[in-house]
């Protein structure tokens, strides 16, 4: 799902929406534009961070199925992809960190692409455990219905709040989703920051990219100990996300 030609399309039709529904919002509801910061850092908190980030991709922690479902559903509608394509690109990033086999690396797919993930996955010679995904029937349902999910969700805000409601809670926030993700986790903290510990890839832990994508942003943290949930190794180091995973993860 992650790379597929549909997929790119539809990623590069919300980003041409972007920049006019910005303008639009700026002059007629700049209001509504709460609506999009709200909603944006809401998705990237318990859409990306905590779910597709860290229970998808490194089983860091439990939680109960009710509450995974809706988490999914929130991680589609950041259009990053479905789970299961986003748990193979990330395992395989972490496998092969800034080297030539690393999907998310700008040196191997380009500025542009990695800008507008337009990522395309060749498997051949990256070897990534996949079996505990594809097994799990949320992620599995995530991924079937993908784009049915983005259409309920279009549709709904449009019937409790028009066309405005679509760009602010919709067009907006998964605009940015998909260019901060992609890019900024990519790149930025691939490049500028500082390090708590010497790995061998190139993460760096970056004030500005913890900020931008609501608290996925101690890179290099995760990179020496990628199956904590929790991000913070130094006590001024604050990850909100491990604090909203605290309260939802199963216990015993």
């Amino acid at each position: 799902m992650y790379s597929t030609p549909r997929m790119n399309v539809y990623r590069l039709y919300v980003w041409a929406a972007f920049f006019p529904a910005t303008a639009y919002l700026l002059w007629e509801r700049p209001d509504l534009l709460w609506v999009t910061l709200a909603v944006y850092c809401v998705q990237q908190l318990v859409g990306f961070n905590a779910y597709l980030h860290r229970l998808v991709s490194h089983r860091s922690y439990e939680t109960y199925p009710p509450v995974e479902f809706v988490m999914g559903i929130l991680s589609v509608l950041c259009l990053t992809g479905s789970p299961i394509s986003w748990a193979w690109i990330h395992r395989a990033h972490h496998r092969y960190s800034d080297t030539e086999k690393d999907p998310h690396c700008h040196r191997v797919v380009g500025h542009w692409k990695a800008l507008f993930c337009l990522y395309h996955l060749e498997h051949d010679g990256r070897r990534v455990a996949m079996k505990d995904v594809l097994k799990d029937p949320i992620m599995v349902f995530m991924d079937r219905w993908y784009f049915y999910i983005h259409a309920l969700a279009v549709v709904g805000l449009y019937v409790l709040g028009g066309l405005d409601l679509v760009l602010a809670g919709y067009v907006l926030p998964a605009a940015l989703h998909a260019f901060l993700i992609a890019y900024v986790l990519g790149i930025f903290a691939h490049q500028w920051g500082y390090r708590n510990y010497e790995t061998k890839d190139h993460s760096k832990n970056s004030l500005v990219t913890h900020i931008l994508t609501v608290g996925d942003g101690w890179h290099n943290n995760h990179h020496a100990y990628p199956g904590r949930y929790s991000f913070q190794h130094k006590w001024w180091e604050l990850d909100p996300t491990a604090w909203f995973i605290w309260v939802i993860k199963r216990r015993g």
